[in-house]
């Protein structure tokens, strides 16, 4: 029986691993990451899309649906002008904690799942805060970016992780030249290191930077994995 199951798990696992290659995947980035919304008051996203994690990609659909409880708002996405960027407008019907999914409408894995959203009620929208620290927002910041998708993890996000990249390490790079790699990848990086598709500039902000080097160097990406 097990030299029966062999040919075919091996079978599966290639057609898999041709299929992923071969265009069926995609990464979802957001552009940039609100820490609040207000519930009726439109809320703007954009992101982008890039096949293999790098070449943006224009003519999808994308879809984006908000969960919170039974309670459900969807919309698609418009084409926002540049190559591989589209924009939602998502208007929240009350506070609450709500999930965002972006599905590029590339493929099956091509969805991004943000971390929960609080969402206030105008009146206490002044005094919104989320109380993050810098690495609660770099945890944030590295599954919105679409970072959890390409690398190894176990951040909990809900999102399949293609582990095309490896864990982050706590503390394997000092922090100046994590965040060199995170601002400019391509000056950093071998290509010999990016073996599917070359880590993408993703334009990240200094203060995106510096909490995504906070969180990767205080948590990782991956327990166990020092």
């Amino acid at each position: 029986m097990v030299r029966k199951l062999l040919p075919l798990t091996l079978a599966i696992v290639l057609v898999t691993t041709l299929r992923l290659g071969a265009g069926g995947w995609a990464v979802v980035t957001l552009d940039t990451l609100p820490e609040s919304a207000v519930a009726s008051i439109p809320l703007r996203l954009s992101f982008t899309v890039r096949q293999h994690g790098h070449t943006l990609m224009d003519g999808l659909q994308p879809r984006v649906v908000a969960v919170a409880d039974k309670e459900q708002v969807a919309v698609v996405a418009q084409p926002a002008g540049d190559t591989g960027r589209y924009v939602a407008t998502l208007t929240f019907p009350r506070p609450a904690a709500w999930i965002i999914t972006i599905d590029s409408g590339f493929g099956m894995n091509s969805r991004l799942t943000l971390l929960p959203l609080p969402v206030v009620a105008s009146t206490a929208a002044s005094q919104a805060t989320t109380g993050q620290t810098g690495a609660g927002r770099g945890l944030r910041l590295f599954v919105a970016k679409g970072c959890v998708t390409c690398h190894q993890n176990s951040v909990g996000s809900g999102n399949t992780s293609l582990g095309f990249a490896p864990a982050l390490v706590a503390r394997k790079y000092e922090d100046g030249h994590l965040a060199s790699i995170l601002s400019r990848p391509e000056a950093v990086l071998p290509r010999s290191q990016q073996p599917v598709g070359a880590m993408p500039n993703l334009g990240l902000q200094p203060d995106e930077v510096t909490a995504l080097v906070a969180f990767i160097n205080s948590v990782g990406t991956s327990i166990g994995s020092r």
